[in-house]
């Protein structure tokens, strides 16, 4: 923490309360003046990713991407677009357009934030905890996004499903703290990405820490689920599984689109849009090429400040990373999807060939983003995680020891 504040918590909220308030001002009040909004919320995400840390390695690699992510919807939301002027709610999007009075409810027909201050409230809270637009009019194509829950799921089974994949995620998360402490490429200060290493141990690095970065971030989800329809305050419809089947990840491409989660979906592709308008050229050739490109770029910033809070300088690996995908998704499209039957819908045999070929390709890229972990200590010490408690406190207790040695 040397040179850098500690890590406030407060100001980590207020940029999210700043980006609510700016979704709640009446109509009237100017769009120019509300992009002054913007200035508050930059400054505060800067300070946080870059002067300042929680003390704790595991901690402010979550923290970085987080805030970052955080300043990118506000540059979506607040300084590249008015959400009040172009986003609108559909009629089936929720149920918050049934609440109120009947004229209330007329003034918030066209799916606005409506006239008055309930109103405005509900809906953009509403916008801030749907990030990936179900029922907005900026959801994706039907397909891209897991189906919500079916409207005839009671609660109770609703909740124990959750707690059932809580369990699941927990589970996951202690397999890989045991497998990313036994692996001793885990403990190399120099990284792997251009060592010499055998290769079953960097597959075993990147599915443990693919498992456990999925099953931190599922268990969040599902606790927040529990969390909201246990009191009453959302219905089960409001929380599709955040990630897609693992079935669907034959490609890179799919692996990215339909089975990561797409938390940050809207403003990544608001952003590209921006800077790469469509009305330069048509849809389809260099165009999407430089989209794509430019749309896994963004991702990537987000990204390497996780790295700059964690190691306190820039090691650009992340970028790295996520500039290589577009290369797979454009082989993809160019050439292997051609050997598929029906590429929209392959076979078990041309699925499992995918899933190797996509582990080969993660296999490959995946310690660029993993390096600066390791050489950022982060294995060696992740204490106040589930996996050190369980595996450090709960399971000596039962003559269990599966400390690395």
């Amino acid at each position: 923490m040397k040179d850098r504040s500690p890590y406030s918590p407060l100001l980590h909220f207020l940029t999210q309360f700043l980006v609510f308030l700016t979704l709640i001002l009446p109509a009237s009040f100017p769009t120019t003046l509300r992009r002054l909004f913007f200035l508050p919320i930059a400054a505060i995400v800067y300070h946080i990713a870059f002067r300042s840390s929680s003390g704790d390695i595991t901690t402010d690699v979550g923290i970085g991407p987080a805030v970052i992510s955080q300043g990118i919807i506000a540059l979506d939301f607040v300084l590249l677009h008015d959400p009040r002027k172009h986003l609108r709610r559909k009629p089936a999007g929720g149920n918050l357009e049934s609440e109120g009075t009947e004229g209330d409810r007329r003034l918030a027909d066209d799916g606005g934030p409506g006239i008055t201050i309930r109103q405005r409230v509900d809906w953009a809270l509403a916008l801030l905890v749907n990030p990936r637009g179900y029922g907005w009019s900026f959801e994706p194509a039907p397909g891209v996004l897991p189906v919500r829950p079916s409207v005839e799921i009671t609660r109770t089974r609703f909740l124990l499903g959750q707690l059932g994949k809580v369990l699941l995620c927990a589970t996951i998360e202690v397999a890989a703290y045991i497998l990313n402490d036994a692996n001793p490429i885990m403990h190399l200060k120099t990284g792997i990405w251009r060592s010499d290493i055998n290769l079953a141990w960097k597959i075993i690095a990147i599915l443990g820490i693919a498992a456990a970065g999925y099953a931190r971030v599922n268990m969040l989800y599902c606790l927040s689920a529990v969390a909201t329809v246990a009191i009453g305050v959302s219905k089960p419809q409001a929380w599709p599984d955040l990630f897609g089947s693992i079935w669907e990840a034959w490609s890179v491409n799919a692996f990215w689109s339909r089975v990561w989660h797409q938390l940050i979906r809207r403003p990544l592709i608001s952003i590209t849009n921006t800077i790469l308008p469509p009305t330069w050229g048509a849809r389809g050739g260099v165009y999407d090429i430089f989209r794509l490109f430019a749309l896994y770029f963004v991702s990537g910033v987000i990204h390497a400040a996780g790295e700059y809070m964690m190691l306190n300088a820039f090691s650009f690996e992340s970028l790295l990373f996520f500039a290589l995908q577009p290369i797979a998704i454009i082989f993809e499209k160019t050439v292997l999807l051609r050997l598929f039957g029906n590429p929209k819908s392959p076979n078990n045999l041309e699925r499992i060939l995918g899933f190797l070929y996509v582990l080969m390709w993660f296999t490959w890229t995946g310690p660029l983003f993993l390096d600066p972990m390791i050489r950022g200590g982060m294995f060696e010490d992740e204490k106040g995680t589930l996996g050190h408690t369980v595996v450090h406190s709960v399971l000596p207790r039962f003559g269990l020891d599966l400390r690395h040695q």
